[in-house]
């Protein structure tokens, strides 16, 4: 009976298959073990180089610094102070200069660790308490500062009703995002009197939808934008709206231009270029109020609309209101190109 011969390509194929098989278990544990460890090594530096400070502190190492900047002997009060996501501050606050305090070191956190939504940072203070979360591709961990000063740190998350500490520092350094006031909507948490931006420190941005022209025929006076119209006559109302300022001009090779006409003219040309099938790919709940009580509700970058307006009186105003909503929740800014004025006449 003859015996079957094994292909030696099928032995090559299983012996590489066996290979790479025992390659990524290697790297998965390899990261795993990676994370581990530097989250673990990011969790002890913040412990040891705040109390490392406290105790210079303690010791009087900057009291003659403190006195030659407010006159007292005094040796500080010791902070570390998160700046962004990756980077803190060590810190020496002299009485009660809050605002300029000494700077000891700035230090960067391990490679892959970042800080959290969260508390500032730590406080030489008896009755001062927080709790820094750090990740690591997904792995989470906790450093504490508890009422009688001690710090110490543990796996684990920070809860989320937790209420932010910490001394005052930049947006990033709370873990949140810095939004444009004019170009983007914050969303989530916002955290006011921040240093680099007092009202729009947000968890997350979405950029704001940007109403790039909004028209009436008859036309409206570009002065005023008021059109006057006779009662019972038609207005059309015509809009072009982009899903973000940013990206409008991100192309723009003349963004940086003080000529405004030739801004506006490469605006143009770039808008008429762009295929009317691609700029209604983003959902977007636009309104327009007329003014008079009556609404008409669109979902498109572009859209017209027809509306007769009446007047009993000698004269009679309206106000017709564009606004627009992406599908971010976003909202478009509320300016004067939003609204035109009609003034109609028996």
């Amino acid at each position: 009976m003859e015996v079957e011969k094994e292909n030696p390509d099928m032995g090559i194929v299983k012996t590489l298959v066996n290979f790479l098989g025992l390659l990524l278990l290697v790297g998965a544990i390899g990261v795993l073990l990676t994370r581990e460890a530097v989250l673990i090594l990011g969790m002890n530096n913040l412990k040891s180089d705040f109390e490392s400070l406290r105790q210079r502190v303690s010791e009087d190492e900057f009291a003659i610094k403190c006195l030659k900047l407010d006159g007292r002997s005094e040796g500080g009060l010791a902070q570390l102070r998160f700046i962004n996501k990756t980077e803190y501050a060590l810190e020496v606050i002299c009485a009660d200069l809050v605002s300029n305090p000494i700077t000891v070191a700035v230090k960067s956190l391990p490679p892959l660790v970042k800080k959290r939504q969260g508390d500032s940072g730590l406080m030489a203070l008896d009755n001062h308490t927080a709790e820094i979360e750090l990740t690591a591709l997904g792995r989470t961990g906790v450093v504490t500062q508890v009422e009688a000063g001690t710090v110490r740190w543990s796996h684990g998350q920070v809860a989320a009703d937790h209420e932010v500490t910490g001394p005052l520092t930049t947006c990033e350094g709370y873990g949140l995002t810095c939004c444009s006031e004019t170009e983007e909507a914050g969303s989530g948490t916002n955290l006011q009197g921040v240093v680099d931006c007092p009202k729009t420190c947000y968890s997350a941005c979405s950029n704001r939808p940007v109403v790039l022209s909004f028209n009436t025929q008859p036309y409206y006076d570009p002065a005023t934008r008021i059109v006057t119209v006779a009662t019972d006559q038609e207005v059309e109302f015509s809009y072009i709206l982009s899903d973000s300022q940013k990206d409008i001009f991100a192309e723009t090779e003349l963004q940086e231009s003080k000529d405004w006409q030739a801004t506006l003219l490469a605006l143009t040309e770039q808008l008429l270029e762009t295929k009317s099938s691609e700029s209604q790919k983003t959902s977007f709940k636009v309104n327009l109020d007329f003014g008079d009580g009556q609404k008409t509700n669109f979902n498109l970058l572009e859209d017209r609309a027809t509306h007769r307006y009446t007047c009993a009186g000698s004269v009679c105003t309206y106000v017709a209101t564009l606004t627009a909503q992406n599908q971010a929740g976003a909202q478009n800014q509320l300016t004067a190109l939003n609204k035109i004025t009609i003034m109609v006449k028996p």
